[in-house]
Formats: C-alpha cells, structure tokens, sequence
C-alpha cells in the first residue's frame, strides 16, 4: 500500500514542477522593442562634410541599409549640396552637426539656437523632408545645447560610450562606440573587434546602438575608416553574423520608433468569431512620427494556419503568423494615432 502511495505520487512531480502555459486571449496586443521584432537596433552615423559621403553611402546601399549623414550646414557648397540631395531621395537622412562646427560651449544660448535653429531650417529647405536629428560638434553638451536641442529635434547623439536601453539613456546625448584612447591609426581587426563588441552588448541588453564615422579613407582611426573596413562591417552585420536579430536604420526612424513605442498605448476595441479590431492611441504629431510600428495581436486558435488579413486606414498591410508560447500571434506593422486596425480571419 505505501509502494502504491510513493509510486502515485513521483507519477505526479512532472506536472508539478512543469505548470501548464497559459495562453492570452484573443485580441491581446503588444508592441515589439523594434522595427521587424528585432531584439535590437544600430544607426551608423557619418560626421561633417566631406565627398566621400557618396562613397561611404553606396556602401551602405549595398547591404540595404541607410545611415544617417550629419551635415556642417553652413559650408555646403554646390557640389556637396548635390550629393545630400542625392542622399536623402535615396533614403538616407540627413541631420545637423550645426550651422558652422563652432564650440557650442563658448557660445551664447542665442549663438546656440541659431546654430541648431538655423541649420535645421535650411536642411528641410534643401530635402523638403523633417530634420530630426542632431550631433553636438565636438560632442560638447550642457543644459543650454540640451535643452535647445530637445526644442528642435527627437534625439541627439554624442560621443561618449554606450549603448541605448530602455529607461537608461537621454534622448539628446546617445552613446557611441568607443575606440582604445589615442587616434591610431588602427589594425583593420582591431578597427572591426571594436564594432563587434559595440553590437553584442547592444544585443545582448536589447537596446539601441548608435556607430560614429566620420570619413573614407587611407586607414582606420578615429576621423576616417577605410572602405574596406566599413564594407566587412557591413557585411557582419547583413549576414547576422554579429546579431541574428538586429534592426539598422538611421538615428531618426530609430528614435521616431522608440518613442512611438514608448507613448503608444495598444487598445483592443472588438473580438468576433472572424474578426479583431485594435487601436493604436499615440497623440504625436503626424507629420513627423510616421514610422509603422510592427504590432503583435494574439489571435484565436481555431483561425486557419495562415497569414490573417491586416487593415488601417484603407491600406492593407503585410502580416505573418508566428507562435509565441501556446499563442498564435498575427504580427504585422501599423502606424499610431491613426485609426483602427481591422484584422480578419483568413
């Protein structure tokens, strides 16, 4: 009788030390860390004026990235004004490193907001697109730069090291990569280990890196990196050789999607046999935060195995299913604050 007791109960551990997953119900939305559902996101990001912008650029075409191009407004000339041009109806950004390069520290807040000001101005005359972002030259910041770089733009990147995880950074001083102290020249390995640590710990904490270059050249330091370094980085990081889950983009879709994520709140409004509705309730400015969001909504799991329907606003937008635990989950990407998004059973 206690062998039959004692046989009863080791019969009942696996059940007990291995709770049943629960399920969400139906219509349960979540808002992914990143663009795709990425675990992680890195902007490369090119200081000051120089022609190699071109070439620096192509490079990253040819992995299918876009970078962000910080421009010394002030002394554009013709020629260079025609590469930016070019840039941006490529799809790269360009942000301002300020009207002339001066050091903002030594100036009047006056001096700083026509600085940061003007130079915002003249770079949506010239693109016709929102100027967003912005780097400090000389990475000098205080409360004045701040503080008038917050009025003019959603974020700012500095040169100190870090990288950019939720609640843990400001908006208007990112962290960067950080080479060994003196300006080189440096190993191309060594050059590129640096990269290769910089977005492992990215991933690792799932946050948002930020990559400074300046311009193509001779050797690897810290003002130029040479084509070929900056091509094999690009390589890494296209092949998912450095993060099997990473999402490069320039420093200004990036930080529209972080805050986006950060102030959108996921409603659902409806949940039939065939049909949920979702909310996406964000109250930002629509001309500048039109970054889709890529969205996750638990959906029934007597629906077909197969890619539910997705619409908002009468665009019907890309989806696929994945599974999430014991949930199936529709993910797709919409834009907040504007209207409802009507998913359909296939």
């Amino acid at each position: 009788m206690r062998s039959a007791t004692l046989m009863f109960l080791l019969s009942l551990l696996p059940l007990l030390s291995s709770p049943p997953v629960r399920a969400e119900q139906p219509g349960s939305t979540s808002i992914a860390a990143w663009r795709g559902d990425a675990r992680c996101a890195l902007s490369l990001t090119f200081d000051d004026n120089h022609p190699s912008r071109g070439e620096a650029a192509a490079i990253l075409d040819g992995f299918g990235f876009t970078g962000t191009f910080f421009v010394i407004v002030g002394s554009v000339d013709a020629r260079m004004e025609r590469i930016y041009e070019d840039l941006a109806m490529r799809g790269h950004e360009l942000g301002s490193h300020s009207l002339s390069h001066a050091h903002l520290l030594q100036a009047s807040s006056e001096q700083v907001e026509y600085e940061l000001g003007l130079s915002k101005a003249r770079l949506e005359e010239m693109t016709g697109l929102a100027c967003v972002s912005f780097a400090s030259p000389y990475g000098e910041v205080n409360a004045v730069i701040l503080e008038t770089a917050a009025r003019h733009y959603l974020s700012a990147r500095g040169t100190t090291g870090g990288t950019n995880a939720d609640g843990t950074f400001d908006m208007y001083n990112l962290g960067i990569n950080i080479f060994p102290p003196g300006i080189g020249p440096y190993s191309e390995a060594d050059y590129l280990s640096v990269l290769r640590q910089y977005v492992e710990y990215v991933d690792s904490v799932g946050g948002w890196g930020t990559e400074m270059f300046h311009n193509i050249g001779p050797e690897n330091n810290l003002i130029t990196v040479t084509a070929h370094t900056l091509s094999t980085h690009c390589e890494e990081l296209a092949s998912g050789a450095l993060s099997d889950s990473i999402w490069v983009a320039p420093q200004g879709r990036a930080a529209r999607y972080y805050l986006e994520r950060m102030n959108t709140e996921a409603e659902t409004d409806l949940v039939t046999s065939d049909t949920i509705v979702v909310r996406l309730n964000f109250d930002g400015d629509r001309r500048v935060f039109d970054e889709p969001l890529t969205v996750k909504t638990v959906i029934a799991v007597d629906w077909p195995q197969a890619a539910p329907e997705v619409f908002q606003d009468g665009k019907e937008y890309s989806c696929r299913l994945d599974m999430a635990g014991a949930d199936r989950v529709a993910v797709y990407e919409a834009l907040p604050g504007r209207g409802p998004v009507t998913i359909r059973r296939p």
